[in-house]
């Protein structure tokens, strides 16, 4: 843990030695000069630390006596007192703000940052009360960046009682003969020693741990608003996420360490002021002009005036996210490029499906109407061109129709729910069956088969692969063609097998490719465009869709969902 030894204050009195924020004593006085002895080091060693002094004087001191005495032990004391840096409290003024609340205390404490200084020093006398004497304000001065001595009249208690106030404070200041002594109070130095272990666990946690840790003292301009903040702690962590040494911004403010902070459009004053001066914690991402780093930040106050922030380098994270933000905008823009993509190849279709028939018409029409009336003028060559033309037109409307078909398949909107895949292909085979009843075909479809998908694509894919099957074994003495299910692939693998004229393997990769046949036309009829929607359909579906095949020995086509 790196600090500028923030917490521990010079108490000016060399018996004493430095005290921790927080702390009060007490001393023991039979005169002003016992007074004057112990509060003019105390006030100086405040006043050259850049704290905030308060002298709330006793019923028997005036202001004036006191401010004579200052002035003469105490050297630019009237330097300190112009630029507001001490102040002397008649007691009845104290008891009016609240001493025995902590009010007054805690009102100090708002002067104190409002002035830019780093905590406040306090002597005032304890108070008599009909059980004895009260040290007001001394639990408030415990909460605060705040030190205290309460002075009381020696000749008030004898030793038992002396001792008695001692417990109540971190020691005592009596004079004995002429000289000063430190009485500590055992309960004092019993909590003392409980609360010095409890700081080296602290220091240990805050060094050793991965988030950054920083421990700052904002800064207020001549209006009260923030406008700075001064570096007090940080730990190794701190350096080593912003690359800041803490040797050289240690009690440095964060202008003179970060130059050009201010201009942040994080506004840093601002969210570590509000934190600061109201006592509310802020979490937040931001980052850091200064530092080229974003951080995330959580930031809290221990006490008016100050804040500690811990956080952790987001950099990479950002980063991140920035590329996925990009990539999203840009999957976006695709979206979009193929939305209107599509619009277009839908008006397209429609174009196929309208403009280019009616030609195909006119080219059938003609060509029967020739070869229907005119028998007699044309010749066999003749009507042999005339029959090919229309086998022709015929065929490019079938291609027509297979293309529609594909791009309607391709762009239909899913409607997933539960499918009987069985059901669906009893249905096609029946259907295949009472179109050419003369022939010898066996279907052999596995009972309870269903999936999640689409019905009606699902029907399409069944249909084509039956189709198929059906098809190629138009030539089969015995045909016989099976749905089922098997394991491919690691998955569930439903299956469409016939012993038909089957495929070489070598040009399987052409199978699902639109218009690409691996039989003549003339031997079996068909446009090339089947196995491309069931490719098409089983994708979108998330599955795919392969084919096994031996010339003459027949067919088996695989799909996963």
């Amino acid at each position: 843990m790196h600090t500028a030894h923030f917490n521990k204050r010079k108490s000016g009195i060399s018996l004493i030695g430095d005290l921790p924020w927080g702390s009060h004593f007490c001393q023991f006085y039979q005169t002003t000069k016992d007074l004057i002895d112990v509060l003019a080091p105390y006030f100086r060693a405040g006043l050259d630390t850049n704290e905030f002094c308060v002298w709330v004087t006793p019923a028997d001191l005036a202001a004036l006596d006191a401010r004579k005495a200052l002035k003469i032990t105490v050297p630019r004391f009237e330097e300190y007192t112009n630029k507001g840096q001490f102040e002397i409290v008649p007691h009845t003024r104290w008891r009016a703000w609240g001493a025995k609340s902590g009010t007054a205390v805690a009102a100090m404490i708002d002067k104190a940052v409002a002035g830019g200084f780093d905590g406040v020093r306090l002597a005032c006398n304890a108070v008599k009360t009909g059980n004895g004497f009260a040290c007001h304000g001394a639990d408030a001065v415990s909460r605060y960046n705040a030190l205290a001595v309460y002075a009381y009249p020696r000749d008030e208690f004898d030793a038992l009682g002396l001792m008695e106030i001692v417990k109540n404070h971190r020691f005592a200041l009596v004079r004995n003969a002429g000289k000063w002594e430190v009485i500590k109070s055992s309960e004092a130095q019993i909590v003392k020693d409980e609360l010095k272990r409890s700081e080296e666990k602290l220091k240990s946690l805050f060094s050793n741990m991965s988030e950054g840790f920083a421990y700052h003292r904002i800064v207020l301009d001549r209006a009260g608003r923030p406008c700075d903040y001064v570096f007090l702690e940080v730990n190794d962590a701190f350096e080593r996420l912003t690359g800041l040494k803490a040797k050289r911004i240690i009690g440095k403010k964060a202008t003179e360490a970060l130059p050009g902070i201010e201009q942040d459009p994080t506004d840093w004053f601002g969210k570590y002021g509000k934190v600061a001066l109201t006592g509310k914690p802020v979490q937040f991402e931001s980052y850091s002009e200064a530092l080229q780093r974003w951080y995330a930040v959580s930031a809290f106050s221990p006490h008016k005036g100050y804040f500690a922030v811990t956080f952790g380098d987001i950099t990479d994270r950002k980063h991140s996210e920035l590329t996925i933000r990009k990539l999203n905008q840009e999957l976006a823009q695709r979206v979009k490029d193929l939305t209107s993509a599509n619009s277009e190849l839908e008006s397209f279709s429609y174009s196929v499906s309208h403009d280019l028939r009616a030609p195909l018409r006119s080219i059938d029409g003609f060509s029967k109407m020739l070869l229907d009336d005119c028998p007699d003028k044309l010749g066999e060559d003749d009507k042999d061109m005339l029959l090919r033309i229309r086998a022709s037109s015929r065929r490019m409307g079938q291609l027509i129709d297979g293309l529609l078909n594909l791009s309607r398949l391709s762009r239909s909107e899913l409607v997933r729910g539960q499918v009987d895949l069985s059901a669906l292909a009893q249905g096609v085979a029946g259907e295949l069956a009472g179109s050419r009843p003369e022939r010898d075909v066996e279907f052999v479809i596995a009972e309870g088969l269903a999936c999640e998908g689409d019905e009606r694509l699902l029907y399409a894919v069944l249909q084509n692969l039956l189709d198929n099957a059906w098809k190629f074994t138009e030539k089969c003495d015995k045909a016989r063609i099976e749905f089922g299910v098997t394991r491919g692939k690691g998955r569930k693998a439903y299956f469409v097998k016939d012993n038909g004229a089957g495929f070489d393997m070598a040009y399987v990769n052409r199978l699902f490719s639109p218009f690409q046949r691996l039989h003549d036309a003339g031997e079996y009829a068909g446009t090339g465009i089947g196995l491309a929607t069931i490719q098409r359909i089983i994708g979108r579906h998330g599955g795919s869709v392969w084919a096994e095949g031996e010339v003459g020995k027949g067919a088996t086509f695989y799909f996963t969902l």
